[in-house]
């Protein structure tokens, strides 16, 4: 059935009530909305302008010195200390300003710094391309060279580099999965002038990971979940107690993956501002059931897609258009393998669902119309309350590896979720409401943010997307789900007006 669609010492904190004046909301028409929607309606940030490469080096310098959060890496820091030897590899298309940013914040550390540049794409590419890449292991579009993310591994090993500092999204994703883990797993998430200069890549660390505890602690005690969304995702799973053994180690059967296991594991987020809100492993008992329905993945957006789901396996994929197909394509090609760590045959698994817990993230602006931009399109899973549902494998990458098996998963991305917890105390908790975070309303975490600034304007959402029909005027059917690509171009053109004609850089 359709849904319905109406509708951060006196200092510190000087510092970072200045920093956040950078988040107003954008007024205008495309922030207006009638009363009739019952999901908060479209919020813009104004995005950073900048006019000189010394505009960026606090927040580069930030970036190198600070330590790699408490888990994870989704937003990391590089722990210079100091005359480190760094080969920092990025690609054609990111801004020169960016590069030289860090080039030099390198070199105030007395580190040597070999700046490696791969060809990347010179056009702005749509979702396809990564999923021809994935699906294929090719593309007919000249795309980039996949090879010489991998030999510049195993070179920056022999030449004893302490640190490489790579590309992440679509290389990080596709191509080097399969080295996920090892010593040089430092990505660079920051492609554009204006990413780099957001005042977000400053934001209390501390907070973050206030944000991440206190959700954590709902997921954790979560027996059985329901989560709903607008655009027609209607899915029920429940916990097993096998997913908290294999965090703690203790599972006596399933296999070990190389992950880290440890007692006390599961009562801390697995990765920071990505909390794994569905279970990571499927066992013969897993009953995730329903639709998981949307147009939007980790490389951009498809036209509409429908998954249905039966004990965490899909059991039908309707739409989608190409982006659709490939996915068919990868899933009628290991339909009959029975991969390690899985009950069943097939490569459709229900294996990711993980909510963003920042709630000054944005999706970049103008990520239609510049290279840059579009690499960092995968930035807006990481604001609070964003979910993305990843189906297909996640374990077992180098067993297909060495067999020339497909292993990979795809996405699905939630902006209005609503992820309602039935707890083992028989309490109902929504962890997210409409797209918002719960967590970021908790008093404790309040009382965390209070120590940077004002606690309500460093915990408020400084994007919210649009989608007509649901937040904002129009047909979600008739105007959005069938072509979403060329309703979100000119909703960004609506909402930036003339800023995106004055950017000299793609």
């Amino acid at each position: 059935m359709r849904p319905v669609t109406l509708p951060r010492i006196a200092v510190v904190v000087l510092l970072w009530t200045v920093l956040f004046r950078a988040f107003p909301t954008r007024t205008g028409p495309a922030a207006s909305r009638p009363q009739s929607f019952s999901y908060p309606a479209p919020r813009y940030p104004d995005i950073p302008k900048v006019g000189t490469v010394e505009e960026l080096l606090a927040n580069a310098r930030h970036i190198i010195t600070r330590k790699k959060p408490y888990t994870g890496n989704q937003f990391p820091g590089y722990g210079i200390r100091g005359g480190e030897k760094v080969v920092f590899v990025v690609h054609s298309y990111t801004d020169p300003w960016a590069i030289e940013a860090f080039r030099r914040a390198f070199r105030e550390k007395n580190c040597r710094v070999d700046v490696v540049i791969l060809q990347g794409p010179e056009e702005v590419w749509d979702s396809t391309l990564p999923m021809e890449l994935a699906v294929r292991g090719k593309t007919d579009k000249v795309a980039w060279d996949r090879q010489a993310m991998l030999d510049l591994e195993d070179y920056a090993a022999k030449q004893k580099y302490d640190l490489m500092v790579s590309p992440a999204y679509l290389n990080s994703t596709w191509v080097n999965a399969v080295r996920t883990g090892s010593t040089y797993d430092y990505e660079f998430h920051w492609p554009t002038r204006e990413l780099l200069a957001d005042p977000a890549v400053q934001y209390p660390y501390e907070i973050i990971e206030a944000i991440d505890r206190k959700a954590w602690e709902v997921i954790r005690q979560a027996d059985e979940v329901h989560l709903t969304d607008p655009e027609g995702t209607d899915l029920r799973f429940s916990y097993p107690k096998e997913q908290w053994e294999v965090l703690e180690g203790t599972h006596p059967k399933y296999l070990d993956t190389g992950r880290r296991r440890r007692p006390g594991a599961s009562e801390i987020p697995q990765i920071s501002s990505h909390l794994m809100a569905v279970p990571t492993q499927i066992f013969d008992g897993s009953d995730a059931r329903g639709v998981i329905a949307g147009t939007i993945d980790h490389s951009g957006p498809y036209p509409y897609v429908k998954v249905t789901l039966e004990k965490s396996r899909v059991t039908k994929l309707e739409g989608g258009g190409y982006f659709g197909d490939l996915w068919r394509e990868y899933l009628a090609s290991a339909k009959d393998v029975r991969y390690p760590h899985y009950p069943g045959p097939g490569v459709g698994w229900l294996v990711e669902g993980s909510i963003g817990a920042h709630p000054k993230i944005w999706r970049p602006f103008n990520a239609f119309e510049s290279v840059a931009a579009r690499s960092a399109w995968t930035h807006d899973r990481n604001r609070s309350g964003v979910m993305h549902l990843g189906i297909g494998t996640r374990d077992d990458t180098s067993w297909a590896v060495e067999r020339g098996l497909p292993v990979a998963h795809f996405h699905v991305h939630l902006y209005f979720l609503t992820y309602t917890a039935r707890l083992r105390d028989g309490r109902t908790v929504n962890v997210v409401d409409k797209g918002h975070l719960a967590a970021l309303d908790d008093p404790a975490v309040k009382a965390v943010a209070a120590k940077y600034g004002n606690a309500e304007e460093l915990l408020r959402e400084v994007w919210i997307p649009a989608l007509p029909g649901i937040n904002c005027e129009g047909d979600y059917w008739k105007d959005y789900a069938p072509d979403p690509a060329a309703w979100l171009k000119r909703e960004d053109r609506r909402a930036y007006g003339k800023l995106l004609d004055q950017r000299l850089y793609p």
